[in-house]
């Protein structure tokens, strides 16, 4: 997890945007099944490192479509690790869509800190900016906070934000199930800078997570936040370039590898899609 410092939010009610993408949106389909993951762990996950972490594709089972991959983690306790997959610079992109299911090991119950999905923009030049902006749509499942809710970053403040009123699955579910699937849509717009947002800001629009936990893996939850919240992007680190993408992350409580207590966390994801305009 993120370091959480106490920090006030900056929460500007938005306009929802659409839900579905125009047809003239770039679509990057089935990012799981591409190389190139890149990992990134210990104190540049914000944890400790791991014994160990891997990216393994092409798994048939548990799979959508038949074709998942497998994220793991293995550590002791306050463990961390980050699944990266760049897609390429699309400075022009403003709107983004991000659609994906997920799949959690037991021992995601007993030993996760917090389940992290993210969509990214790097840009150099952003007309208005001061310097070049690191656009982070961070949003986790932090089980830390009222049994699970919803945290969005803050990228220039470096601290996460609970949504309090949003617990992950639905009002009356605050975690994730294991062993079963979870679709989860990321409605997100890029806010121009201006007055109270120098580098500009991550509209977090709204989102839907599907359960499939009823009889024959149907659906057994599907509820829709309309989050309309905006937190502040950041300077972009010296040297890095234009970018657009996609991360994972796994955290591991303080009860991980102690008496009792399983060591790793295995997630699946599977169909997961990037739309951009």
């Amino acid at each position: 997890m993120k370091a959480l410092f106490a920090a006030l939010a900056l929460l500007v009610c938005s306009a929802a945007w659409a839900q579905s993408p125009p047809s003239n949106a770039k679509v990057y389909n089935n990012i799981e099944q591409t190389s190139n993951w890149k990992l990134c762990t210990g104190a540049c996950a914000g944890g400790n490192d791991p014994i160990s972490a891997t990216v393994t594709l092409k798994q048939s089972s548990p799979s959508r479509d038949g074709n998942s991959t497998k994220l793991f983690v293995k550590g002791n306790a306050w463990t961390n690790a980050l699944f990266i997959r760049e897609l390429g610079a699309y400075n022009s992109a403003s709107n983004f869509q991000s659609d994906f299911f997920f799949y959690l090991s037991n021992s995601a119950n007993q030993i996760g800190q917090a389940i992290e999905f993210d969509t990214f923009q790097f840009i150099n030049n952003l007309p208005g900016a001061p310097g070049p902006v690191e656009f982070m749509w961070g949003a986790q499942c932090d089980y830390s906070q009222n049994g699970g809710v919803w945290d969005i970053w803050d990228q220039d403040l470096g601290t996460w934000i609970p949504m309090y009123n949003m617990p992950c699955v639905n009002p009356n579910r605050s975690k994730f199930r294991t062993q079963v699937w979870y679709r989860v849509v990321w409605s997100l717009h890029r806010v121009p800078p201006g007055l109270n947002l120098p580098y500009g800001g991550m509209s977090f629009d709204s989102v839907r997570i599907i359960e499939y936990g009823g009889s024959n893996g149907r659906v057994s939850s599907d509820h829709t936040y309309q989050v309309n919240a905006v937190q502040r992007a950041g300077p972009l680190p010296a040297g890095w370039s234009d970018q657009l993408g996609v991360q994972f992350q796994i955290d591991l409580n303080g009860q991980a590898n102690t008496s009792g207590y399983p060591n790793s966390i295995t997630e699946w994801v599977d169909r997961v899609k990037l739309s951009a305009w």
